[in-house]
């Protein structure tokens, strides 16, 4: 590894990357890959990361070797930013990015709600309600119904989410 590389950056961007493809959903093995493409883009080509469910440790190795460890508290499914990540993976890797650059887009990233609004969330949550009623063979004169008792049960949920914040009640924060 080059003096001149900046270390700390570097690690800074490898954990970001992977702390917002793992809160975001996805699996483990797919954030160890990309932190550690993006690590020998920048010419660290000794870097190891170990990723868990609920938390990442990223070390470089060479004349000024560190390691950092994030947790990760929430997760959710949104695969877009998955994919915004691995964009930026591509264009560090193709040496379109600096660290820097990739650390500010990350974070634009990660503050992005690229989630859907509530009102989206709970309109879905009324036609599958209705939907599984005539999957599992239930009668067409039950599905108004149906649907109405899955938007409201949807609703409930959420609004106890963010009453209570248990995470129990829900998996990870639904915005």
């Amino acid at each position: 590894m080059d003096d001149r590389l900046p270390y700390n950056e570097i690690i800074d961007v490898c954990l970001l990357a992977g702390k917002i493809m793992l809160q975001n959903g996805a699996e483990t093995s797919r954030v160890e890959d990309t932190m550690v493409r993006i690590a020998a883009a920048f010419g660290c080509g000794e870097s190891h990361s170990f990723s868990t469910p609920t938390g990442i440790i990223f070390s470089l190795d060479g004349m000024h070797p560190a390691s950092k460890l994030i947790r990760v508290s929430q997760r959710s499914t949104d695969l877009h930013k998955v994919t915004l990540v691995n964009s930026i993976s591509r264009r560090i890797s193709s040496k379109e990015m600096t660290p820097e650059e990739a650390y500010l887009r990350l974070k634009q990233i990660e503050k992005a709600g690229m989630g859907y609004p509530m009102w989206v969330q709970v309109f879905a949550a009324f036609i599958a309600s209705g939907c599984f009623l005539i999957m599992f063979q239930g009668q067409w004169s039950d599905f108004l119904w149906s649907c109405i008792a899955g938007a409201m049960g949807f609703s409930c949920l959420l609004y106890l989410h963010w009453l209570l914040e248990v995470r129990f009640l829900l998996n990870s924060s639904p915005l």
